[in-house]
C-alpha cells in the first residue's frame, strides 16, 4: 500500500455478542419471567402494541449481570483504542446499568427507536428464534435517501440466538421486525450509561 495517503475513521459502530447461560439458567431466568408475566399482565405504559414490558428484578441472575459488565468493558477499551474524544471523555466516570424485560406475543413488533440518554444497549435473548430480526439502521440514511452506492448506508440485521447477548452504541437506531412466530419473543434489555 503506498504512504502518501492517511485513513481516518470518521464514525464506525459495531455490536458485541457473547453467546452464555446454562440451558438451567436460562430456564429459570425464563420462569421467573412467566411467573411475573402472570401476576402482572399490564406491565409498564407506553410499550408497542402486543408487547409486556416490566422493571421486575429477577434472582440467581448475577452470571447474566456480570456478562453485561465483561461485554461492557471490552466495548468500551475497544471503542477507547480508535475514539480519543470518546477515550478523555469517559475517564473516572461511573458506569450505570439498568435491565427490563419485553415479552413480545406473535404478531407484534418493537418499533424503530433508539437510547438517546445511554452510552450502550444491549439484548439477552431467552427465548427468540425465529421471532423476527433485529435491524439496525444507520442514522445517516433513516430515510433511505442516501445514495445506493455509498458505504455503510445499508442495513445490518441479526437473526436472534437463545442465549446470545448483543451490546451496541446506543445512539444506533435499531427496530425488531414483526414476530411471525406461534410463541413469544422472551429477552431482557440493557442500557448503560456512563456520567
Amino acid at each position: 500500500m503506498s504512504s502518501d495517503f492517511a485513513i481516518v475513521d470518521l464514525f464506525k459502530s459495531h455490536f458485541f455478542a457473547r453467546k452464555l447461560g446454562t440451558k438451567s439458567q436460562i430456564s429459570t431466568l425464563k420462569q421467573q419471567m412467566l411467573d411475573y408475566y402472570a401476576n402482572d399482565t399490564d406491565g409498564l405504559p407506553y410499550s408497542n402494541p402486543g408487547c409486556w414490558r416490566s422493571t421486575i428484578r429477577y434472582s440467581n441472575i448475577e452470571w447474566l449481570l456480570q456478562s453485561v459488565e465483561d461485554l461492557t468493558n471490552e466495548a468500551i477499551k475497544y471503542y477507547s483504542k480508535i475514539d480519543s474524544t470518546f477515550n478523555e471523555s469517559i475517564q473516572d466516570r461511573e458506569i450505570r446499568y439498568d435491565y427490563w424485560t419485553n415479552i413480545n406475543k406473535p404478531g407484534s413488533k418493537n418499533a424503530l427507536h433508539r437510547h438517546a440518554e445511554d452510552t450502550f444497549a444491549g439484548v439477552y435473548y431467552i427465548q427468540a428464534e425465529g421471532t423476527g430480526n433485529l435491524r439496525f439502521l444507520n442514522p445517516a440514511n433513516v430515510l433511505n435517501d442516501c445514495n445506493n452506492l455509498s458505504p455503510f448506508i445499508h442495513e445490518a440485521v441479526v437473526s436472534p440466538q437463545d442465549g446470545e447477548l448483543l451490546l451496541w452504541p446506543a445512539w444506533i437506531p435499531h427496530e425488531v421486525e414483526v414476530n411471525p412466530s406461534d410463541k413469544d419473543r422472551m429477552n431482557i434489555v440493557f442500557s448503560v450509561k456512563i456520567q
